[in-house]
């Protein structure tokens, strides 16, 4: 059972202002889980878009506008969010602070379908 330091891990940034870090996968042992720590910048969005696995979201710091099933939420540090396979949702940060968050996928390869 691997014990995993966070910032030993790469945080890999994009275009849209989002940066990801893996944190357990595969490649630690975890056999179907996987745990990744998103930081959204002010401004950054991740779009409308589903997943055909369970997705849990839990804002660590910041607060972001969650989308789901067309209803928007704001959630804060201390919140969490489950998405169920198959629902519609998107995350966007609309404040001046960036957002930071564990996603816990149901799944190691995760496929993710933009509407």
């Amino acid at each position: 059972m691997p014990i995993i330091k966070h910032s030993s891990r790469a945080l890999v940034g994009n275009n849209d202002r989002i940066g990801v870090r893996e944190i357990v996968d595969k490649k630690d042992g975890a056999a179907y889980l996987k745990l990744t720590e998103v930081i959204m910048d002010p401004g950054s969005e991740y779009k409308l878009h589903t997943h055909p696995t369970e997705q849990v979201v839990t804002v660590l710091g910041g607060s972001i506008q969650m989308v789901l099933d067309g209803e928007v939420q704001t959630l804060r540090r201390g919140y969490t969010f489950l998405a169920p396979a198959g629902v519609t949702h998107a995350l966007v940060n609309n404040t001046w602070v960036s957002a930071r968050m564990l996603i816990i996928d149901a799944a190691q390869d995760v496929e993710t379908s933009f509407i």
